[in-house]
């Protein structure tokens, strides 16, 4: 299709155990993973990794606030080692201004004490590799203890977190638009695809214009007739969706150059039993769930592979 990087999710524990025996990571242990998966598929394939340091699924301290940064070094530093020369970039965790995410209350100090040690980890194992502070869940209002994604930010500011201060290299950003084109005025509406400006200015005042943004998930939600809860309103004809994630990327070339990277949210989460039709991200998707291509798979093709793009 013309992607050069693929987006991948290494849950924590999945890979690496705190139980005081040896063989702290699985490769150690001689067990697979799903970090040796993708890095397996991607050298196959000619393809660099952005990859997701994953929280816990449950773990006894409850909220991350209380985890022990030296263990955030220890399984970072672990999966940099391992993929070193293939992932190019490392998200660090994901939406913590959301308690299901967090584990708790969101608390902008306790993650950047998590994404420093990160960082430290992550280039000390590979040095040319780019640490990116975690994308944020857009225009929360605050609902269900969630922390307001601005807010959240000025928080990681207020604690120290900068890219120029060397925390993290840059801020990634979940650019969704439920169902409007990209093309609105970010201060016109609360979820759309030019919210990331928005933290722009946040950066900006804060002295931290030299550090770059990537967009680490943006999309449009393929309609169905079926019901899916939050996600109804964001629902679009498959021609629209195609239409505007195309446009999405047209609008960040053109008009920001602080962009380094756009991942767009999602390939192929609708062909596996464990995202089903009534979930939201089995109609993010770019193909069905026969892995035939949908209208956007082939506008996207064609975008990537266009002299424009190239550009």
């Amino acid at each position: 299709m013309g992607f050069t990087h693929a987006y991948v999710i290494v849950d924590w524990d999945n890979v690496l155990r705190e139980d005081g025996r040896p063989g702290r990571y699985a490769w150690e242990r001689g067990e697979p993973s799903d970090l040796d998966n993708f890095l397996r598929a991607a050298r196959a394939n000619g393809l660099a990794l952005v990859i997701r340091l994953d929280r816990p699924r449950a773990w006894s301290h409850g909220t991350l606030s209380g985890l022990d940064p030296a263990i955030m070094e220890r399984f970072a530093h672990g999966v940099a080692s391992r993929a070193a020369g293939v992932a190019t970039a490392y998200e660090v965790l994901n939406e913590p201004n959301l308690p299901y995410e967090w584990g708790g209350p969101p608390d902008p100090v306790g993650y950047a004490r998590l994404l420093y040690a990160a960082r430290r980890a992550i280039r000390r194992a590979d040095p040319t590799a780019h640490v990116l502070a975690a994308g944020l869940s857009p225009y929360t209002g605050g609902h269900g203890g969630s922390m307001e994604d601005v807010d959240f930010l000025r928080g990681l500011y207020a604690a120290g977190a900068s890219g120029r201060d060397g925390t993290f290299d840059a801020l990634a950003a979940h650019a969704y638009a439920g169902d409007r084109p990209p093309e609105l005025d970010p201060w016109s509406c609360g979820m759309c695809f030019r919210r990331v400006e928005r933290y722009r200015q946040i950066m900006e005042e804060r002295g931290d214009g030299a550090t770059p943004i990537w967009i680490t998930e943006f999309g449009y939600v393929h309609a169905t007739r079926l019901t899916l809860g939050p996600y109804d309103w964001m629902k679009v004809a498959p021609q629209t969706q195609a239409e505007r994630i195309v446009a999405a990327y047209r609008y960040a070339q053109a008009a920001w150059p602080w962009l380094r990277g756009m991942v767009l949210f999602n390939l192929d989460y609708s062909t596996v039993p464990w995202n089903p039709p009534q979930s939201g991200a089995h109609w993010f998707s770019l193909l069905n769930a026969d892995r035939s291509p949908r209208p956007a798979a082939r506008a996207v093709a064609d975008w990537l592979n266009s002299p424009e793009a190239s550009r």
